[in-house]
């Protein structure tokens, strides 16, 4: 979540995650990590932490993962509560990004 953030510009303190002040920033970094995140969201639904990777790669902002977003969304998508409610904050955060609802 904090590499993702800092990708976006957003000002994190490095001092919370230290292991993370050095982290490779660029494009195709990011892009590996999202794709890596997706990947094991679809694979492993049932796992524990999968929410928090929806969380994570929702902080990517990325529209790319809006279809994503939604089936995990679904009532019979397979997914606990909190990686659904996680997707339903990263579709309202993408909206928020662009105007729309």
């Amino acid at each position: 979540m904090v590499l993702m953030e800092r990708f976006r510009g957003v000002d994190t303190v490095a001092d919370l995650v230290p292991s993370t002040a050095d982290a490779d920033l660029s494009v195709e970094a990011i892009a590996g990590l999202a794709d890596a995140l997706a990947t094991f969201i679809t694979a492993c639904p049932q796992h524990p932490d999968v929410g928090s990777a929806v969380w994570a790669l929702g902080k990517l902002r990325d529209p790319r993962f809006i279809p994503l977003f939604e089936r995990i969304m679904a009532a019979d998508s397979g997914y606990e509560e909190f990686a659904r409610d996680q997707a339903m904050v990263s579709l309202q955060d993408l909206g928020d990004e662009t105007g729309s609802t």
